[in-house]
C-alpha cells in the first residue's frame, strides 16, 4: 500500500513549478491551482478511506504498511481542510460577482443540487447493502439521506457542507454587511451542536472552522496579500509552520486539535500555493470530480471487499487497490452523464 501510495502522489506533484523569483505566483487561487491541491488530497482520502477495508479481511501489515498507517492517523481531517476553505472562498466570490441572482437561485443551484445528487448515491449504497449484507435498517437509510446516518458511505462531509452553504445563503439573504460575522458564529454554534449529538466523532465538526476562514479570507483578499508583501512571504511561511506544529503537538488529542491545526494547516497550504504551482492535468481533473470521486469510491471497495469472503484485500490488496481506484475513476468519468443538474 505505501508503494501506491507514494507513486500515486507522486505522480499527482509531478510537472509542479516553484516560484523562486520575490514575486508570487499571482493565480495561486486560480481554478486550475485548487482543483490541483484539491486533487492531490482527494488521493489521500481514497487510501485513507480503503485501508480499513484491507485491514478488516485480515491482511497482514509490513513495516512500510505501518508507517503509512502512522501517517494516516497523524493526518486525522486534515485532508479536508482545503475543500471546505476553497468552498467559503468560491460563494464569495460567485456573490460577488454574480450579485442577488445567485444569492436567490443558491438553494437551488448550490443546496438542493448537492443534497439530490447525494441521495442518488444513498440510494445506490442502499442497493449494495441489501445485496452484501441482506439488508439495511431503513431509519438509519431515511437519516442517510440527509447524511445524519450512513449505510456504507461518506456522510459526515457532505452534512458539514450542506450546513455551510444553508448558513451562507442565509446570512447573505438577511444579515446584510454582517453576513461573515453571522457565518463565524453559526459555525461556532455547529461546533458546540455537534459536540453533543456526536461526542465521540469530533471529525464532524473540527475541521469546520476552514469554511468560514475561506470566506473572510476571500473578502479581504487584497489587504492580506498587501500584508503578506510587507512582512516577507517566507516569513510567514516558517511562522505558519512553526504555529501549526505547536498547534498539532499540544492540541492533538482533543477536539481543540481540529481547530488550532485546521486554521493554521489552511493558511500554511495557502502560503505554499503561492510558490508552488501544481499543472498536472489529471490531477487538475481529479479535482474537478471531487464530488464523484469522494462520494462513490466506496462503491468498488465494499463490492471488491465481499467477494470470495475478503480474498482480494487479503491476499492480493495492491489489485484490490487498483481495481478500487479505477473503478471509482470510471464512474466519476461517467457521473457527468447521470449527475442531475438545477439550472
Amino acid at each position: 500500500m505505501t508503494i501506491l501510495f507514494i507513486l500515486a502522489i507522486f505522480t499527482g506533484l509531478w510537472g509542479a513549478k516553484w516560484q523562486s523569483k520575490a514575486q508570487l505566483f499571482s493565480d495561486y487561487l486560480g481554478r486550475d491551482v485548487t482543483n490541483a491541491i484539491k486533487g492531490i488530497f482527494i488521493i489521500v482520502v481514497f487510501f485513507g478511506h480503503i485501508w480499513p477495508y484491507i485491514a478488516a479481511a485480515g491482511y497482514e501489515w509490513t513495516i512500510w504498511d505501518r508507517h503509512y498507517l502512522s501517517f494516516t492517523r497523524w493526518f486525522k481531517q486534515l485532508l479536508v481542510v482545503m475543500f471546505l476553505f476553497y468552498s467559503g472562498y468560491g460563494i464569495v466570490q460567485s456573490m460577488q460577482l454574480k450579485g442577488k441572482d445567485y444569492i436567490a437561485s443558491f438553494p437551488r443551484r448550490r443546496l438542493l443540487n448537492t443534497l439530490l445528487n447525494f441521495d442518488v448515491a444513498v440510494v445506490i449504497f442502499c442497493v449494495i447493502a441489501f445485496c452484501v449484507r441482506g439488508g439495511v435498517d431503513w431509519k438509519q437509510a431515511l437519516l442517510s439521506l440527509i447524511a445524519w446516518e450512513s449505510v456504507g458511505n461518506s456522510n459526515w462531509y457532505i452534512f458539514a457542507i450542506l450546513v455551510c452553504y444553508t448558513v451562507s445563503y442565509l446570512a447573505y439573504r438577511f444579515a446584510g454587511k454582517w453576513n461573515a460575522v453571522v457565518i463565524v458564529l453559526s459555525m461556532v454554534i455547529y461546533i458546540a451542536l455537534m459536540s453533543i449529538f456526536k461526542p465521540n466523532a469530533t471529525w464532524w465538526y473540527d475541521t469546520i472552522m476552514a469554511f468560514p476562514l475561506g470566506i473572510i479570507y476571500s473578502k479581504h483578499r487584497l489587504t492580506i496579500e498587501k500584508w503578506i508583501a510587507k512582512i516577507g512571504h517566507t516569513k510567514l511561511t516558517i511562522a505558519a509552520f512553526v504555529v501549526f506544529a505547536i498547534a498539532y503537538w499540544f492540541t492533538r488529542s482533543g477536539w481543540d486539535y481540529g481547530i488550532a491545526s485546521t486554521l493554521t494547516f489552511a493558511i500554511l497550504v495557502l502560503l505554499l500555493s503561492m510558490r508552488v504551482s501544481l499543472g498536472n492535468k489529471w490531477i487538475i481533473w481529479a479535482g474537478k470530480n471531487l464530488f464523484p470521486l469522494y462520494i462513490y469510491q466506496r462503491v468498488p471497495m465494499i463490492i471488491l471487499a465481499a467477494l470470495a469472503d475478503g480474498l482480494l484485500p487479503r491476499e492480493y490488496p495492491y489489485l484490490y487497490i487498483l481495481l478500487s481506484a479505477g473503478i471509482t475513476i470510471a464512474i466519476a468519468w461517467a457521473y457527468k452523464f447521470i449527475a442531475i443538474k438545477l439550472s
